[in-house]
């Protein structure tokens, strides 16, 4: 099952970043819709305003917390609002989701958050007691006492201890 999950969560983490990074590169044209329809008057106004460059940067940041296991829910709480904005354009604009891209990406984020859940659920209440714990029982050590020297040379502290 880690396998499976990782590959998803690679996939789908290249997916962001290509399509994010395609926005200021443009190795690829998206298809735009007719002018005119709602459609593109709602891409025109992001473009214009510059949301749509934030949401591509966004795309690109969760796409790489994605790649990382550790970071991987956080990048779901990235990539999945954005996953659920595709599939709503999609969805309203469009008159369903039929593309079979959209498809594999809603899949593979509801697929990731289901593999993540026991971390996810396990995070919350977990931290706070381990915080509480560390501070109210500190770990300690039972060192073995180091035995105690003399600053002094032997022959001064025998001297010492003689006149004493």
């Amino acid at each position: 099952m880690k396998i499976i999950t990782n590959i998803v969560a690679a996939l789908l983490g290249l997916f962001f970043v290509y399509a994010g990074l395609n926005f200021f590169f443009q190795w690829q044209v998206p298809p735009s819709p007719p002018a005119g329809s709602p459609a593109a008057n709602f891409i025109g106004a992001m473009y214009g305003s510059g949301y749509l460059k934030f949401v591509k940067i966004l795309e690109v940041i969760g796409g790489l917390l994605l790649l990382v296991p550790c970071l991987r829910n956080w990048g779901l709480v990235v990539t999945g609002a954005i996953a659920v904005n595709i599939a709503c354009f999609h969805q309203f604009f469009f008159g369903g989701i039929k593309d079979p891209a959209v498809i594999g990406m809603i899949a593979a984020t509801v697929f990731l958050a289901w593999a993540g859940r026991r971390v996810s659920a396990a995070w919350p209440a977990a931290a706070p007691v381990a915080a509480v714990a560390a501070v109210a029982a500190p770990e300690r050590r039972k060192v073995p006492a180091a035995p105690r020297r003399s600053p002094r040379p032997p022959e001064v502290a025998a001297a010492v201890s003689k006149s004493a």
